[in-house]
């Protein structure tokens, strides 16, 4: 399974598994994801079958040949070089995967995220954990210099900056993605610390990625409940 697949997957069914009858989704609309590289993500989400069919969705990124090659991808999904806050859209659902740890103002983005959308979707690294301390600053060095990423998070980190900035956490799961990698390597000392944290994962998910690291997925929305 392809990594952005396996990220749809665990964004779609925390999002079907929200507690209640929290997201109307027969009154749901639009669906956009920001910061969509080469559209992997949202492709799988307007594929999924599990929306109805005159949802309109889209995606965005501000790398322009990133979006060349998602329009050729899938031609339904509507693909534009443009940061969502030159738009004068607003989405009932905003999928935000892997992307606010790219950010210089954490802040300042969530809050005016929160005003293009009804429900958010996230898919947040958690890259601080008791493996990585110990192996000291080589792996957010690698991280910073290779995929570009400013901030590190840990725990349930996220869910208290999102909070801050005025969204209210209606779900959210760890996505064990040793567990994903576990099928990936022929590593041999990968595999054996990808099935350890699969296993403390069974017992505790926040106790495996405090140890290992993991993505934590979290479903959204802002305003106080009423």
């Amino acid at each position: 399974m392809d990594v952005c697949l396996f990220k749809a997957n665990n964004i779609l069914k925390l999002l079907l598994n929200v507690p209640g009858d929290s997201i109307p989704f027969g009154s749901i609309s639009k669906i956009a994801e920001i910061g969509c590289g080469s559209g992997l993500i949202i492709d799988s989400l307007s594929k999924s079958k599990k929306f109805p069919l005159e949802i309109e969705f889209y995606g965005y990124d501000i790398c322009k040949q990133s979006i060349e090659v998602a329009k050729k991808l899938n031609s339904l999904v509507h693909f534009e070089h443009l940061d969502i806050f030159e738009t004068n859209l607003r989405f009932d659902i905003i999928v935000c995967a892997d992307v606010f740890e790219h950010i210089s103002n954490v802040y300042s983005f969530l809050l005016n995220l929160s005003h293009y959308g009804l429900f958010f979707c996230f898919n947040i690294p958690l890259e601080i954990s008791l493996l990585s301390l110990l192996r000291g600053s080589a792996p957010f060095k690698h991280s910073h210099q290779s995929v570009g990423h400013l901030h590190f998070y840990g725990g349930k980190l996220p869910l208290h900056i999102l909070e801050s900035c005025g969204y209210r956490i209606l779900n959210y799961s760890f996505a064990c993605n040793r567990f994903f990698t576990l099928k990936k390597t022929d590593s041999i000392t990968r595999k054996i610390v990808s099935y350890m944290q699969y296993l403390v994962w069974k017992v505790s998910p926040l106790l495996s990625a405090s140890l290992f690291g993991d993505s934590l997925i979290v479903i959204a929305t802002v305003g106080h409940e009423e």
